[in-house]
């Protein structure tokens, strides 16, 4: 029996569970079959409207789509569009709207998307284009007609961003163009649009939304343009990292330092990286937070290839209490 099992196997008896029940993520949200008894039981009012969006939210969102669970999707955002406009609960309605938008994005019903936006709030309206966008680079789709329509559609996010105002979604819209490009093998290009929004959050003296933007520029290649760009990469996360730093945002600053350790770890610098892991579980720990399952299980390996097998399992031990 492969050693790095026997060692999971003894903490895991220590934890008082087992590998398997180990695995098992605890649920942060009420689960679906809460949501339904919740629905069942509660009132007609607007808490109920909310489980019903939370429910269609679920199955628009599960990790394997399937024709049952993209219907019952629609379903559950109808039966709360419904219950919004009896209640006159309009961010409901909206919602409801929005989540059924994306149901017919799902189903490839771009027109019908379409058709829905002119009932939407400008926020929902930009979130809906964005979604149309994003659909169209889906697996299947046909390329390179999936770019052009996916860059229509976040153009069109930045055009309704712009007017309306809102700068969140003006710099989602040029982040998803930009991604598009540096995924589609034309990094400069999507490189620019990044510093676009670098430069006037330096510009506005906003060190938070510079921060995300270098974030979301390291975080933006592909698996294989991860090992062409890895310099970058660390240079982008770095930057991220100083600025996060510097304006007290622990979070921001210890998913940069997740980051950075993982790429020293692909360069073979474990004492960088061990020395990054520690930071991260340091930030979590101080800030009484407990995700610092990524970290730790990093660590673990770490001291498990040193052949470190107390400390090794001493990480593994809490990695399964994270």
């Amino acid at each position: 029996m492969p050693k790095v099992y026997l060692l999971l196997v003894l903490a895991c008896q220590i934890a008082g569970t087992s590998p398997k029940a180990a695995a098992q993520p605890l649920p942060r949200h009420y689960s679906m079959p809460e949501l339904r008894q919740l629905v069942r039981r509660g009132n007609a009012d607007t808490t109920r409207v909310k489980w019903l969006l939370q429910l269609s939210a679920f199955y628009l969102n599960k990790a394997e789509q399937s024709q049952q669970s993209v219907d019952s999707a629609l379903v559950f955002a109808a039966q709360a569009g419904e219950l919004g406009r009896q209640l006159h609960f309009e961010p409901g309605v909206d919602e409801a709207r929005f989540q059924t938008g994306q149901v017919y994005a799902k189903r490839g019903g771009t027109r019908q998307a379409q058709a829905l936006m002119r009932s939407l709030s400008d926020t929902s309206r930009i979130k809906l284009a964005l979604e149309l966008g994003k659909n169209q680079l889906l697996p299947g789709k046909a390329q390179p007609a999936g770019r052009d329509s996916a860059l229509y559609f976040f153009r069109q996010a930045k055009r309704l961003s712009d007017a309306a105002g809102l700068r969140h979604w003006q710099d989602e819209s040029v982040f998803q163009q930009g991604i598009l490009y540096i995924q589609g093998q034309q990094v400069p290009r999507g490189e620019a649009l990044f510093r676009q929004v670098i430069k006037a959050a330096q510009i506005a003296n906003d060190k938070a939304a510079e921060s995300r933007a270098w974030f979301r520029l390291a975080d933006s290649f592909t698996p294989l343009g991860r090992d062409k760009y890895t310099a970058q990469r660390l240079e982008y996360f770095s930057q991220s990292r100083v600025l996060a730093r510097q304006i007290n945002d622990r979070t921001q600053e210890a998913a940069s330092l997740l980051n950075i350790g993982f790429i020293h770890i692909y360069q073979g610098k474990r004492a960088e990286a061990e020395q990054d892991l520690l930071a991260v579980v340091a930030i979590k720990k101080a800030a009484g937070q407990k995700d610092a399952y990524f970290a730790l299980e990093a660590l673990h390996e770490i001291e498990y290839n040193k052949g470190n097998n107390a400390k090794s399992l001493a990480y593994l031990l809490q990695t399964l209490r994270s």
